[in-house]
């Protein structure tokens, strides 16, 4: 059994121990300003389900999770993105060609958005309250106008936007997945006994991203067509400009600020990389990280469609409110989080550190919705102020996982090893989202009218479902002997364990089953939603 300082180590990370990364080199900045970018685009795109499906749209919780499946389904190809990304270098760069080729989409996708005709509010159309009584004459007459039509064509339009901001996400993903090879290249370059600090300040960066999103989202949507209390603001045709924005400024970023050495000629034939992918799959190490994974994103992701309901029903916040709260402080915690874990627990115990994380974040979680839910405390500020606290502790979870890849990747494969255990994450996220769904059909706390009538029952159901999916979240303890405890026995991991082919297929066959089944669910869920709850 080894610990940190019987670490086994290669020739080249043994000359990296006698040179410094430099993270503010000029050459080295492009990939964090990408990320940067990544951070605005994935806010402006993916989490807009409280402003947009829910408060303009007016979809209900069940509609809302499967929203974000659908958005964010890219992500769950990853892996095959860093297959192409490895066996297919153009220009012969195997990852800046791919950056400008996905920015490039992202600009074209995003021109094609800017000019789709935008709908109207739904929460306006059935709901004129005081607050707009207030406002300008003007506002009034523009808002029943766009209303009249909107109970015929805003299901159509839901669809439609999801769409493109699907197919946004698909060249956003190639930008991304091409930067984390990088990204894994640049971590492997660090000192041994600091590696681990380039991928902490590079998903740092990515939630300043986020912040400034979400800084956009509070002050611009904090109007009466996104629920709130302001009489003007902008309109979500204009925020999503940010969609064209950002890849002009992230083409140049690539081509003068980021710097990759040019692949030698003779590269590696696509038959070639199937097999190395495969051997990935077979090896009993990677399986374990995999597996590991997969569960705890799944059993993570497990968001009841209650909680949208709680917060646009019983919370009821301002768009201001939700994003400086659950996101601008939450995702600065997130920060403090990894910066915490980079500075104190990078060599600490992985597994004590993951558990008692996961432990704090579900039961801050549980008692404020049972707070909230038996009407002990109903603030906006009080509900909202649980996700920041848990948000530091998430991230220090998060970047203890992400840990696991710089210690198990093998030069020229850092690409594929990183999307593929971020492709079986994201399938695992995705999986959980749909299952949620089944999971609470028989509480019936997709319904709007339960959380109008707000009556005792009513509560003890709602309350009863929190206490059911906290506790399946923290099933995740009972796999925390898969997590390896440190650096030095995840190598060690990966040196001793086998490889299992059969394991391997076990786990390929799961993957695809559970990705054909999120797909499947969230375009067929409308129709056959009405069934399953009548007969549950």
């Amino acid at each position: 059994m080894l610990n940190d300082n019987e670490l086994i180590i290669s020739e080249d990370e043994r000359q990296n121990e006698e040179k410094r990364f430099s993270y503010l080199k000029f050459s080295n900045i492009g990939l964090f300003l990408q990320y940067f970018y990544i951070g605005i685009v994935y806010m402006l795109t993916i989490n807009l389900t409280y402003e947009f499906f829910r408060s303009y749209l007016g979809i209900n919780g069940e509609m809302c999770n499967l929203a974000n499946v659908a958005i964010s389904a890219p992500w769950s190809f990853k892996l095959f993105y860093g297959i192409v990304n490895d066996c297919f270098p153009i220009w012969g760069y195997r990852r800046k060609s791919y950056m400008l080729l996905g920015w490039s989409g992202c600009l074209i996708v995003g021109i094609i958005i800017a000019r789709t005709p935008f709908p109207s509010s739904r929460y306006v159309y059935e709901k004129i309250n005081s607050e707009i009584d207030e406002c300008s004459s003007t506002n009034m007459n523009q808002t029943k106008l766009l209303g009249a039509n909107l109970d015929f064509e805003y299901e159509k339009i839901t669809l439609h936007y999801m769409a493109l901001l699907l197919l946004y996400n698909v060249f956003v993903v190639m930008a991304d997945v091409a930067m984390d090879g990088l990204m894994v290249q640049y971590a492997r370059g660090e000192r041994l006994h600091e590696r681990g600090r380039a991928q902490t300040y590079i998903y740092t960066t990515r939630h300043v991203g986020f912040i400034f999103a979400a800084l956009i989202k509070a002050f611009g949507l904090n109007w009466y067509m996104y629920a709130g209390p302001w009489c003007d603001g902008l309109q979500m045709s204009t925020v999503l400009l940010m969609l064209i924005i950002v890849p002009v400024l992230a083409i140049p970023t690539v081509a003068f600020m980021t710097t990759e050495l040019k692949c030698s000629k003779q590269e590696d034939h696509i038959s070639h990389i199937i097999v190395v992918t495969w051997n990935l799959m077979t090896s009993i190490a990677v399986q374990q990280i995999i597996f590991f994974g997969m569960v705890a994103a799944f059993l993570q992701s497990l968001a009841s469609p209650a909680d949208i309901m709680i917060i646009s029903k019983w919370v009821n916040p301002s768009s201001m409110v939700y994003n400086m709260l659950g996101t601008i402080f939450g995702d600065i915690m997130f920060i403090i989080g990894t910066i915490i874990f980079a500075t104190y627990l990078l060599n600490y115990n992985w597994r004590i550190t993951y558990g008692v994380t996961q432990v704090v974040i579900s039961s801050l979680g549980l008692a404020a919705t049972l707070i909230v839910t038996f009407d002990i405390i109903r603030n906006q500020y009080f509900y909202l102020s649980d996700s920041v606290a848990a948000s530091i502790f998430a991230g220090v979870n998060y970047v203890c996982t992400l840990l696991l890849i710089v210690e198990l990747a093998e030069p020229k494969v850092e690409g594929i090893l990183y999307s593929l255990i971020s492709t079986t994450n994201n399938i695992g996220l995705s999986f959980g989202n749909v299952a949620v769904n089944l999971i609470v059909l028989p509480f019936g706390v997709s319904s709007e009218t339960r959380f109008v009538r707000d009556n005792n029952k009513d509560r003890i159901i709602v309350a009863s479902q929190a206490i059911f999916i906290t506790s399946l979240q923290l099933l995740v303890l009972f796999f925390l002997p898969l997590l390896p405890p440190n650096k030095a026995q995840t190598r060690e991991l990966k040196l001793t364990k086998g490889f299992s082919s059969s394991r391997g297929t076990i786990l390929l066959f799961t993957t695809i089953m559970m990705f054909i089944s999120c797909v499947l669910l969230s375009f067929t869920w409308p129709y056959i939603s009405p069934f399953l709850h009548s007969i549950s």
